[in-house]
C-alpha cells in the first residue's frame, strides 16, 4: 500500500486518523476491519476520491471484483486529477488480467504524477507486458536518469533497447554499466551480463571483438561451457580456426555426446568432403573412445557404403537392447539408395539369426532377445517405408517371440492406425498398457488411441487412473493436457456432439493466454536475478505462443463447427480465430480455404482475396473463384481495389 501513503492528508483529524488506522490494519492483511474503518471515513466525507479509491483497493484484495471496479470508477469522477485513483484503477484491472485497460489507466495516472517512481515502475512494466517497446525503453530511460545507482536500472533499460531492435545501443549502456558498477556485483551477476554483452556482439556479427572480450573476461566468467559455445562460434565467425578447433576440444571434453560441437570441429578443420569428416571422427575417437555420438556421426557421412560401420553400430544397440535405434537411424533412411540398403541388411539379419541365432557375418552366438530386438526394428524399416502388411506380420513375430515388452504391442498399435485400423489399434495400444499399468507413458497413449476410436468413455476411464483429483473428476485441464483436450474434441466432433467438441477446442487458447500472462510477474524477477541470457530467451518463446501448432489444430477445429453449425460457433467467433491464425500461418491451405468461406460469410471481401490469392495452385481455385465474382458482381469499389481484384484473379 505504498501508494496509498498521501490518503486522508485533506481530511478532518479524526477521519485522517480513521485512515492511519486502516493502512496499519492493511499492512496486517486484516482487510475486512480495514474497510469498516473506511467506510466510517465515507460517512462523512462521501466525495473524497482518494477515500473511494482506498476503499476499492481493499474491497479488491478481499476478492470483490465487480464492486471494487465500481468504486474505483466513483473515485476517479471525484478526483479526476489524482494519480492514486487512476493508479488504483489500474491495479484492478490488472487483477482481473485486463492488461490494455490497466495499461491506459497507469498512463492516466502518470500524465498527473511524472515524478512518482511507484507509478512509473508499474507503468513500464505493463508497457513491457503488452509488447510496447518504444514506450518501455523510453521510461526505463527516464528512470535510469532519476537514479544512476540502481543496477536493475541499468539492466532493465539496456534489454529495453535489445528489444527495440538496438543491440548496438544496448552494448553501449551494458560497457557504461560495468564500468561504473562492477565492484558492486557479485560474481554471477557480472559473469551473466558479460555473457550477454557478448550475445549482442554476436548478433551485431562483431565476431573478433567478441572474441576478443570474451579472452578477455574469461576469468570473470563462471558458466564455463556456455563461455566455451560463445568462443567457438566468435572464432569461427571472425576465421580464427586454429582457435576454434582449440577450443571446441574443451568443449567435447565436458560432453563429447552433443551432435553440435562436431559440427563446429568439422568447421574449425575445414573438413568438407565426407572422407575428410571421416578422417577427422577417427582422431576424435581417439581422443573421446567413450562417445557414441562419434560412431552416429561417422553414418552422416557414409552413403553407399553405410554397411562399413553400420554392422557394428547395430550390432552394438542391440545386444544392450536400446528400443530407440530406429529414432536414432530414422535421418539416414530418407537419402537412397542409403535407405533401403539398410532395410535390406536388417532383414538379412532377422534371417541369420532367425536361422544361425548370429548376427550377419559373425561367429558369435547371440542371446535369444537380440532376434526380437532385430525383428523390432525391421517392422520400424517397414512401417517408415510404408510396408504395412509386412510390417504388421514382423512385429507380430517379435510379439510371439517375447510377448511382455510394451513397445512392441505399442508399435503394433502405431502401424494399425497407419492401415486406418483405429479399433484394433486401440486394443494393441490397451495390451500395451495392461504390461505396465504404473507406465504413465503406455496410459496416455492407450487413451490416446482410444479417442481416435471415439470411445470417450474408455479413454477417461483410462486417463483417471493418473488424472483424477476430488470428487472423482479428471484434472486434465488444470495439467493443460492440451493433446488430450484436441483429441477428446476431435472424438466429440466426429460423434456429433458438438457443443462438447467446442468446449474442450477452446481450452487450447485459454492455456497460451494463460502461459502468456503469467510472464507478467516474471520480467523484474529476471532482471532482479540478472539471468539475461535466459531472459531474452523466454521473450523470443512467449512470443511465439500464438504460432503453436496446437492452437492451429483447435481453430481449424472451431471453424469447421462453425460450417456444420453456426450457432454453437458465432460468426464473429470464427472470423478471429482465422485472423488470429492467419497472422502465423498465411500460407496453410485449410486454413485460406476455411477463411475464404468464413469472410466471404461475413462480407469482408479484400480479406477473402487474399485467401484465395494463396489458394491459386489448389484445385479448388476456379470453383472459388467463380464464387467470388459472383458474390461481388454488384458491390461498387474503388478503382484501386478493382485493379487488386482483377490482378488475383487474373494473373
Amino acid at each position: 500500500m505504498e501508494s496509498f501513503q498521501t490518503v486522508g492528508k485533506s481530511l478532518p483529524p479524526k477521519e485522517s486518523g480513521l485512515v492511519k488506522q486502516a493502512m496499519r490494519l492493511i499492512d496486517g492483511k486484516k482487510f475486512a476491519k480495514a474497510l469498516k474503518k473506511i467506510e466510517k471515513v465515507l460517512l462523512v466525507c462521501p466525495d473524497d476520491g482518494e477515500t473511494l479509491a482506498l476503499k476499492a483497493s481493499i474491497l479488491n484484495s478481499l476478492g470483490k471484483k465487480d464492486e471494487s471496479l465500481v468504486i474505483a470508477k466513483q473515485g476517479i469522477m471525484k478526483a479526476l486529477k489524482s494519480p492514486l485513483c487512476w493508479h488504483t484503477l489500474s491495479q484492478i484491472y490488472y487483477g482481473e488480467k485486463n492488461y490494455l485497460e490497466a495499461y491506459k489507466a497507469e498512463q492516466r495516472a502518470f500524465g498527473f504524477a511524472p515524478t512518482n517512481n511507484s507509478i512509473h515502475r508499474s507503468l513500464s512494466l505493463l508497457q513491457l507486458h503488452t509488447r510496447d517497446y518504444t514506450a518501455f525503453r523510453d521510461s526505463r530511460r527516464q528512470i535510469l536518469v532519476s537514479n544512476f545507482t540502481g543496477m536493475i536500472n541499468w539492466i532493465s533499460y539496456a534489454v529495453a533497447e535489445h528489444l527495440c531492435g538496438g543491440p548496438d545501443k544496448a552494448g553501449s549502456i551494458l560497457d557504461s554499466f560495468i564500468k561504473s558498477m562492477e565492484k558492486h556485483m557479485s560474481n554471477q551477476e557480472l559473469s551473466e551480463t558479460l555473457l550477454y554483452k557478448a550475445r549482442i556482439l554476436e548478433e551485431l556479427h562483431r565476431y573478433e571483438e567478441m572474441l576478443d572480450f570474451l579472452t578477455v573476461n574469461r576469468t570473470k566468467i563462471r558458466d564455463t561451457p556456455t563461455w566455451n559455445e560463445l568462443a567457438t562460434r566468435a572464432a569461427l565467425g571472425c576465421q580464427n580456426f586454429p582457435e576454434a578447433e582449440k577450443i571446441v576440444l574443451d568443449l567435447l571434453l565436458i560432453n563429447s555426446e552433443n551432435p553440435v560441437y562436431f559440427s563446429w570441429f568439422f568447421r574449425a578443420k575445414q573438413l568438407l568432403t565426407d572422407e575428410q569428416k571421416l578422417q577427422g571422427l577417427k582422431e576424435l575417437k581417439e581422443k573421446f573412445p567413450k562417445s557414441t555420438a562419434i560412431e552416429r556421426e561417422e553414418l552422416n557421412c557414409l552413403h553407399e557404403n553405410i554397411l562399413d560401420k553400420l554392422p557394428e553400430y547395430l550390432a552394438k544397440r542391440i545386444r544392450k537392447g536400446i528400443p530407440s535405434i530406429f529414432s536414432d537411424i530414422k535421418a539416414l533412411l530418407t537419402e537412397q539408395p542409403r535407405g533401403h540398403i539398410i532395410l535390406e541388411f536388417v532383414k538379412d539379419n532377422v534371417q541369420s539369426l532367425t536361422n544361425d541365432k548370429k548376427f550377419l557375418n559373425s561367429d558369435k552366438i547371440e542371446q535369444p532377445q537380440n532376434l526380437m530386438w532385430m525383428l523390432y526394428l525391421h517392422a520400424q524399416l517397414l512401417d517408415f517405408f510404408k510396408r504395412y502388411d509386412e510390417a504388421i506380420e514382423t512385429v507380430s513375430k517379435a510379439i510371439s517371440h517375447t510377448p511382455t515388452v510394451p513397445d512392441l504391442y505399442l508399435f503394433k498399435a502405431k502401424i494399425l492406425k497407419h492401415q486406418g485400423q483405429i479399433d484394433k489399434a486401440a486394443q494393441s495400444a490397451e495390451e500395451a498398457r495392461t504390461l505396465d499399468y504404473a507406465d504413465r507413458y503406455l496410459n496416455n497413449k492407450a487413451a490416446k488411441y482410444l479417442l481416435r476410436n471415439n470411445m470417450i468413455t474408455e479413454a477417461e476411464e483410462v486417463m483417471s487412473v493418473f488424472s483424477k483429483e476430488k470428487a472423482n473428476e479428471l484434472n486434465v485441464h488444470d495439467m493443460q493436457s492440451m493433446w488430450f483436450e484436441l483429441e477428446l474434441a476431435e472424438a466429440h466432433f466426429r460423434l456429433g456432439n458438438l457443443a462438447k467438441s467446442v468446449e474442450e477446442f477452446k481450452w487450447i487458447e485459454k492455456h497460451l493466454v494463460e502461459m502468456f500472462e503469467d510472464q507478467y510477474d516474471f520480467h523484474f524477477y529476471c532482471f532482479r536475478k540478472m539471468n539475461l541470457n535466459a531472459y531474452v530467451d523466454f521473450m523470443a518463446f512467449i512470443d511465439t505462443l500464438m504460432k503453436h501448432k496446437n492452437l492451429l489444430r483447435a481453430g481449424l477445429g472451431l471453424v469447421k463447427i462453425h460450417m456444420q453449425d453456426p450457432g454453437v460457433v458465432p460468426l464473429a467467433e470464427s472470423s478471429r480465430l482465422i485472423k488470429l491464425l492467419l497472422k502465423h500461418h498465411s500460407q496453410h491451405i485449410e486454413l485460406n480455404q476455411l477463411g475464404f468461406n468464413v469472410f466471404m460469410e461475413r462480407e469482408k471481401y479484400i480479406l477473402a482475396l487474399k485467401c484465395l490469392d494463396k489458394l491459386k495452385a489448389t484445385p479448388q481455385f476456379p470453383e472459388l473463384k467463380e464464387k467470388f465474382e459472383k458474390k461481388i458482381a454488384d458491390k461498387q469499389f474503388k478503382e484501386v481495389i478493382h485493379e487488386t481484384i482483377s490482378r488475383v484473379l487474373n494473373s
